[in-house]
């Protein structure tokens, strides 16, 4: 509790003074040649409690001065305002991410790695990666079609379910690589977020915009060219992170294949990093995936601000209501049980 003004309560010194004098000074007597004229019979509780009056109007003084201190009850608390970061996972799952690639001691296909990744760049694993609990996580597959897998959502342990139970898509009419169309899906509802903004719902404020594509091929199909949906991206203020999951070219060693520069379709896929301020990056096994999306993951922080404000109660109409009644009992006492007759 605190007093915003407790030099008023310096008040309270002649009050007690006054209080403790009355209470000394001798009572009127009647004198008597001798006390045992008196039974002590006649000591009724009213002539035992007679002082009481004056202790309940001692009290209520006490009292009307602890309210005018202006006492305060303090709660304080802290409130922590997130600003997160918006990001679409786009996740190829045409028929060529079957390939195997190589995860320590096993080989898995290129989209069991990318399950394994994803899950842990979404829920963290308490090593390397530690989740994004204060951001918005979407989820696009894209084969021929890109398909909304997952809206942007902070229900990340549902995201997660949904990442395991991604599939290839092995039916032909609907294979093919379309990341064009998926960025363009994915520019879209990012854009979205604009509009949920302007109507103040809450988790619609982000810090930026992120899409994180990963395609193991070329852009093969769809209505959107990469390059247009990357003005897109560009236009709205979207960065573009891209991964290309490309295993080895048999019959060439790395060095080989890095001296040949990159081919027509990575071009495209750097441009489409490089004009949305995102990164570029090349992985080909589990360990090099983990971390391209470590990368990404230390380069996208959200934002936490941490406000601290304090509540005050006023506690004067307590005080006051507590004197008031005090006093109003004691002029009822001193009108009708204790009243004296001089």
């Amino acid at each position: 509790m605190r007093l915003e003004w407790p030099h008023i309560l310096w008040l309270s010194v002649p009050v007690v003074l006054l209080l403790w004098w009355r209470l000394k000074r001798p009572a009127a007597a009647v004198e008597y040649s001798s006390l045992s004229l008196l039974d002590e019979s006649i000591q009724s509780w009213r002539v035992r409690w007679h002082r009481l009056p004056d202790y309940l109007r001692g009290a209520a003084i006490l009292a009307l001065l602890l309210g005018l201190a202006r006492p305060r009850l303090e709660v304080s608390q802290n409130s922590a305002t997130t600003r997160g970061v918006a990001i679409e996972l786009l996740v190829d799952i045409s028929s060529s991410m079957d390939m195997h690639v190589k995860a320590k001691d096993e080989n898995i296909t290129r989209l069991a790695a990318v399950k394994r990744v994803l899950e842990r760049f979404i829920l963290g694993d308490e090593e390397e990666l530690f989740g994004r609990p204060n951001d918005l996580l979407g989820l696009i597959t894209f084969a021929r079609y890109a398909d909304t897998a997952s809206p942007l959502t902070t229900g990340h342990d549902a995201l997660a379910e949904i990442v395991k139970a991604l599939t290839i898509e092995d039916r032909p009419n609907e294979d093919g690589t379309a990341y064009g169309d998926a960025v363009t899906l994915a520019a879209a509802r990012l854009r979205k977020l604009d509009d949920l903004q302007n109507r103040n719902i809450p988790g619609a404020d982000v810090k930026s915009r992120v899409i994180v594509l990963l395609t193991d091929g070329e852009n093969n199909c769809g209505r959107h060219l990469p390059l247009e949906a990357t003005a897109l991206a560009r236009q709205w203020d979207i960065r573009i992170y891209v991964i290309s999951l490309a295993g080895p070219i048999p019959g060439l060693t790395s060095a080989e294949i890095d001296a040949e520069g990159p081919s027509p379709a990575q071009q495209i896929l750097m441009r489409m990093a490089e004009e949305t301020g995102g990164i570029y990056r090349k992985a080909q096994d589990l360990d090099s995936l983990h971390a391209v999306y470590k990368e990404i993951d230390s380069l996208e922080k959200s934002e936490i601000r941490v406000e601290q404000y304090q509540e005050w109660r006023e506690l004067f109409p307590f005080c006051g209501a507590f004197g008031l009644t005090l006093l109003f009992a004691q002029v009822v006492g001193v009108s009708t049980v204790f009243r004296r007759i001089p």
